[in-house]
């Protein structure tokens, strides 16, 4: 059978999303769900095109986070399996580059930038922690290059570096994850609209392809508990020390 399909995966938010790329077409489902790897598999073969099955996936494209730490790992686990036993290409992408090219190629960057600038990924992590990393743009619909390394923050610390940022910048929020998360930016940060704060099916393939990513280790950036206890740890022993 001809490996002629594309697909894209995201397991690292609240909701599994999945996309079909075949004959220039793109189909797609996303599902609010906890047991995500129950529902993968299934939901891939229900959107393939009449008469393909697995063995005609050609390309396997995951977000590698940040996000969940069990989330994560299924989107990228299933892009090595199938790497692995049938020969799909593996790609990667974060999600910070998935929604900075979203932002790059949107009209209302073009509007507001047309020679360029910088745009700010905003995404929850936990409760009032959130993730963030700032790109830039040459020009509208370039391929966004990083400007500052991703950082995870407490809400008062992410609301001090977005205010840091003294000239205009484009913001593009995971909205559909934490709705009011837009509040945290100031006054001259230029907002993406609604219909692409979310992560959008066609950037699943699209983002990876052109980051060019086979790396499939995971981005967490929020430590886990444990090594949060040790750092928690390692403060207290360098207080009681002075």
């Amino acid at each position: 059978m001809e490996k002629d399909i594309s697909i894209g995966l995201c397991s690292s938010g609240s909701r599994l999303i999945v996309a079909i790329e075949h004959d220039g077409q793109i189909k797609s489902m996303r599902r609010k769900l906890f047991s995500q790897e129950t529902a993968l598999f299934p939901t891939v073969e229900k959107l393939l095109p009449p008469g393909k099955d697995l063995s005609s996936i050609k390309e396997v494209c995951a977000l590698k986070g940040p996000g969940r730490f069990t989330g994560i790992r299924i989107a990228l686990t299933v892009a090595g399996i199938m790497n692995a036993l049938s020969g799909a290409e593996a790609h990667s992408a974060t999600v910070f580059e998935t929604l900075a090219c979203q932002a790059s190629e949107s009209k209302a960057f073009h509007k507001h930038f047309p020679s360029g600038g910088k745009i700010a990924v905003l995404m929850q992590a936990f409760r009032e922690e959130y993730f963030c990393a700032i790109y830039y743009a040459a020009v509208p619909g370039s391929l966004p290059e990083k400007n500052m390394e991703p950082v995870w923050l407490q809400r008062p610390e992410m609301e001090k570096l977005l205010r840091g940022i003294k000239e205009p910048f484009f913001c593009i929020a995971d909205e559909e994850e934490k709705p009011g998360i837009y509040d945290l930016i100031p006054a001259n940060a230029i907002r993406a609209a609604k219909n692409i704060s979310k992560i959008l099916p066609e950037y699943l393939i699209k983002a990876p392809r052109l980051y060019g990513g086979a790396d499939l280790k995971p981005l967490y950036l929020k430590p886990a508990k444990f090594e949060l206890d040790a750092m928690e740890k390692a403060a207290r022993e360098k207080v009681s020390l002075k």
